[in-house]
C-alpha cells in the first residue's frame, strides 16, 4: 500500500471514529455551532453600590467559579452528550462549567472567547444594584467609554478570531460547543447569522442559556472563502451594537 494511501485510509478511519462519537441528533448533513453561556458564579452580589463598588463586584466576578448549586440542566447535558472537545474562556466560571456539563471532554481554554469587559462610568452620587451598574457600564461602552479595556470593535475583530476557531471544530467534529460568555456569545451569533446559520433559542441574561447555530454541510465547503467577507462592514452593522445591547438589557434579572 502506498503512503498516500494510507494516509487517505487513515483520514476515513478518523473521520468515521468522530462521526460515532457524536450526539446521534446531529445529522451527517449539518454543521452545528452550539453557545452556552455558564452556570452561576460562586460571588456576593452587594445591593446599592457606587461605581468603585461596581469595580471591585467585577474584579470578584472574574476570580469566581461555578457555585455547587449551579447544576447544567438535563437538556443541555443530553444536546452535549458524546461530545469529544469543548472550548472555554480562561476565566474560572467558564471552564468550571464546562467541567460540570461534559467531564470527560477535553477543555480548549482560550482568551479569545472572554466576555467583552466593563468599566463602570464616574458618577458621583449614583447608586446602583449590580445589574444595574452593568447595564450602564455596557451602555456606555457602546457609546465608546472604555478606558483601558477593549472596546466594541476590538471585540468584534476577537470574535471573528474566535467564530473561526469553532468554524474549525464544527468542519472537522461535525459539531463545536462553546461555553462561554453572554454578551461575547450575542456577538458570535449574530456572525454566525450572517454566515448563513439557522439559530434555534434566543440569547438571554440567563445562566445555562444555550443556543444552537446550524448550517447545512454542503455550505461548509465555503467556510474559508467566506471568512474575508465575514467581518467586512456593511450596511446592517450599525445594527450589531443595538441588537446585542437589547440581549445584554435583560442583565436586569441576572449579573452577566
Amino acid at each position: 500500500m502506498t503512503v498516500p494511501s494510507v494516509l487517505k485510509l487513515s483520514l476515513r478511519i478518523r473521520q468515521t471514529i468522530i462521526r460515532a462519537s457524536q450526539p446521534s441528533f446531529i445529522p451527517d448533513c449539518i454543521m452545528r455551532i452550539i453557545l452556552v453561556r455558564h452556570g452561576e458564579p460562586k460571588v456576593d452580589q452587594q445591593r446599592w453600590i457606587g461605581h468603585k463598588g461596581f469595580m471591585a463586584f467585577m474584579d470578584a466576578y472574574r476570580d469566581a467559579g461555578l457555585t455547587p448549586e449551579s447544576a447544567p440542566p438535563d437538556h443541555l447535558a443530553e444536546l452535549t452528550r458524546g461530545m469529544t472537545r469543548v472550548f472555554t474562556s480562561e476565566l474560572p466560571r467558564s471552564i468550571d462549567s464546562a467541567r460540570a456539563l461534559v467531564p470527560d471532554a477535553e477543555f480548549i481554554s482560550d482568551e479569545v472567547f472572554t466576555e467583552a469587559p466593563l468599566a463602570p462610568p464616574r458618577i458621583p452620587g449614583l447608586r446602583l444594584k449590580v445589574p444595574g451598574w452593568a447595564v450602564v457600564s455596557r451602555v456606555a461602552w457602546h457609546g465608546g467609554y472604555s478606558p483601558r479595556i477593549e472596546n466594541f470593535r476590538q471585540a468584534r475583530r476577537r470574535a471573528q478570531k474566535a467564530l473561526h476557531i469553532l468554524l474549525d471544530a464544527a468542519a472537522e467534529d461535525g459539531a463545536a460547543v462553546l461555553v462561554g460568555h453572554g454578551y461575547f456569545n450575542a456577538i458570535l451569533g449574530r456572525m454566525l447569522r450572517l454566515k448563513g446559520f439557522a439559530r434555534t433559542g434566543s440569547h438571554r441574561a440567563e445562566f445555562w442559556n444555550t443556543v444552537i447555530y446550524d448550517r447545512p454541510t454542503a455550505a461548509a465547503s465555503v467556510t474559508r472563502a467566506g471568512r474575508r467577507s465575514a467581518g467586512r462592514p456593511g450596511q446592517n452593522d450599525d445594527a450589531a451594537p443595538l441588537h446585542s445591547l437589547r440581549v445584554f438589557l435583560g442583565f436586569r434579572r441576572q449579573s452577566a
